[in-house]
């Protein structure tokens, strides 16, 4: 009892530590925009939302009764988890069905925190002059979006121009066919985004035991940019399909390394098709790869036949793309990279500073983002990983292959903060990391302290964020 004790003493002292460093950096970059005149991206001096850099968002204290709800919501959540999900009571589908409730609940009880239902769908009625909610309009069938979609970017709200087309097609859909209006687009992105759940337990299940691989995806579900952009922004819908690569391509490497490599690769191109993120599969396949003819060469030969396998239906996907519309996705990418640098213009990788600071800046977002409890333990995790402390374990290659992806895409001069919300993607992959340390701190029968802490630091962190920030969306 007195280590596990010890354990979350530990992990309060390093919480409340690495809080105090990103305190500390905001500072530093809070100055240097006031002083220096530093503009990193969209944010510098002028903009409100250099208050909370390198997060996009700005102070902005509302107290509302919605607060008590959420609260209430959050407690019931850690005692279903303490009684039933960590018990193993739930056989696994009852778990995952449940799971994804919760996630809906979890999502709208916070989102709705400063000002009851209406605040779901708020922000596509303020940025409908910004967001891919203000194209929906302009699109009379999918197939003639696709085939003008290029040439009609000038014309449509900033994110569309930027983006693939997936976004606007999937709030256009959900207005022609289910309900039309920005409640139901609000609703349907929280819905489209539960379904990021099953992909993550399972992709859990791989590199965990059972139980722990069930921590890991409820953990998931209290990440605070989950919780906080589940309800409005559509990289919370982005998340999905890139979450579901992940699962399938991860399987291929033990079983059916055709089927699940083409599954992958499928829903690779759907990513593809709602953001240019989705380069980051290709990159993490490859990580995968070159992590696997290291250290795991007896599954090299399911790689290749999975990769291999991703490609050529990616391939297929597009092909018959173009075929029935006319879309190429290449010369979409052209296109939005040109936009993209107009507006970006003086915030963008144009000095050495400017670069440092967004490296930096992008790291940080992405961690504090998916929590300080879970950025603790993942980095505890990540250096027994990289010592090699835990052999050839799955979870270790998980973790190598996704550290050598995010090092080369961090150093890649490609984004400029709000990745807080843009690298949703990324957190399956940081709470599964994450999760592993707490597997030794305990006994088997009931949550050890370090992840009673953890849940309450997380549930904290999300409702001080939600009641002290705007984060636009």
């Amino acid at each position: 009892m007195e280590n596990r004790r010890h354990a979350a003493w530990r992990l309060g002292r390093q919480s409340l530590a690495l809080l105090a460093l990103l305190a500390g950096y905001h500072l530093v970059l809070r100055w240097l925009m006031l002083s220096r005149g530093l503009v990193l991206g969209v944010v510098g001096p002028g903009n409100a939302v250099y208050r909370v850099v390198p997060l996009y968002a700005y102070v902005r204290p509302h107290f509302k009764t919605g607060l008590l709800v959420a609260a209430g919501v959050l407690v019931g959540y850690w005692c279903w988890v303490r009684c039933r999900a960590w018990n193993l009571q739930p056989r696994r589908r009852t778990f995952v069905a449940a799971l994804v409730l919760w996630h809906v609940a979890l999502a709208c009880a916070v989102a709705m925190i400063d000002g009851g239902p209406h605040r779901l769908w708020r922000p596509y009625v303020l940025l409908e002059g910004t967001e891919y909610i203000g194209a929906v309009p302009l699109v009379d069938s999918a197939r003639g979006f696709l085939h003008d979609y290029v040439s009609r970017l000038p014309e449509l709200p900033i994110h569309c121009q930027v983006h693939p087309p997936g976004g606007v097609l999937f709030l256009w859909w959900v207005d022609r066919h289910v309900w039309p209006g920005p409640a139901a687009g609000a609703l349907a992105t929280i819905l489209a985004a539960s379904l990021a759940v099953p992909a993550v337990y399972g992709l859990a299940r791989e590199v965990l035991d059972e139980r722990f691989a069930r921590l890991a995806s409820c953990l998931f579900l209290l990440a605070p940019n989950v919780l906080l952009f589940t309800a409005t922004s559509m990289d919370a819908v982005f998340m999905v399909p890139m979450a579901w690569t992940y699962f399938f391509l991860w399987m291929a490497r033990s079983r059916r390394p055709w089927l699940f490599g083409c599954l992958g690769g499928l829903t690779a191109a759907a990513s593809a098709m709602m953001t240019f993120s989705a380069a980051f599969l290709g990159l993490w396949g490859l990580a995968m790869l070159l992590v696997t003819a290291l250290l795991d060469r007896r599954r090299l030969p399911a790689v290749l036949r999975a990769l291999a396998g991703a490609a050529a239906s990616s391939a297929l996907f597009f092909t018959v793309v173009y075929l029935w519309s006319g879309y190429h996705l290449l010369e979409n990418l052209g296109a939005a990279i040109g936009a993209h640098h107009g507006i970006m213009h003086g915030g963008n990788y144009a000095t050495a500073r400017q670069y440092a600071h967004l490296v930096a800046g992008n790291l940080v977002a992405l961690f504090a983002g998916a929590g300080i409890p879970v950025a603790v333990l993942f980095f505890r995790q990540a250096l027994r990983d990289v010592r090699g402390v835990d052999g050839r374990s799955s979870g270790r290659l998980l973790s190598l292959s996704f550290l050598l992806a995010l090092g080369i895409l961090a150093a890649a001069p490609l984004y400029t903060l709000e990745v807080e919300r843009i690298w949703l993607f990324m957190v399956p992959l940081v709470v599964i990391s994450a999760t592993r340390p707490l597997g030794r701190s305990g006994p088997a029968e009931r949550p050890a302290p370090e992840i009673g802490l953890t849940f309450c630091l997380l549930s904290v962190q999300v409702v001080a964020m939600e009641v002290l920030l705007n984060t636009i969306w």
